[in-house]
């Protein structure tokens, strides 16, 4: 009877510590989509302030200084923000970073047409200029370009 009894309590034992690793790794993952939605909706108004606050755009040409003094406040309110200026097709315009850290000229568009659109649900991620083997979370506004306006 002692060895049945043994064998329960191990069962139980493993089963219950089965469910906490269970939870554990749930609670992570879950934890790590809300702050990424989180960050995803916080910075879409620092977005918005960048391009309504001064014309990033005159005459199809990036304004470098405008875009400058916009990144520097940016990184004020959020020191990991980065500020890319991106043509229809993804191409990059322009940034406030050095120019050995972006890796790519060029990035895929579609997850920015998703998270404008508002057609998926947060967080959206897209290629990362700086590391472009890893995906992340990003805001986005649309400019427009001031001759045009």
């Amino acid at each position: 009877m002692k060895y049945l009894h043994y064998k329960l309590s191990l069962a139980t034992l493993v089963i219950i510590m089965f469910l906490g690793v269970a939870f554990y790794l749930v609670d992570r993952y879950s934890v790590r989509l809300y702050h990424e939605e989180l960050s995803q909706r916080l910075n879409a108004s620092l977005a918005m302030y960048v391009v309504n606050s001064e014309p990033l755009m005159a005459g199809g040409n990036v304004n470098r200084d405008a875009l400058s003094e916009l990144a520097n406040r940016a990184m004020v309110i959020n020191p990991t923000a980065e500020i890319y200026v991106l043509d229809p097709n993804g191409n990059i315009l322009g940034h406030a970073i050095p120019p050995e850290d972006v890796l790519v000229s060029r990035i895929e568009t579609g997850p920015i047409q998703d998270l404008l659109s508002e057609s998926r649900a947060l967080p959206i991620k897209g290629i990362d200029p700086r590391n472009p083997s890893t995906r992340k979370v990003f805001s986005a506004f649309p400019i427009s370009d001031q001759h045009d306006a």
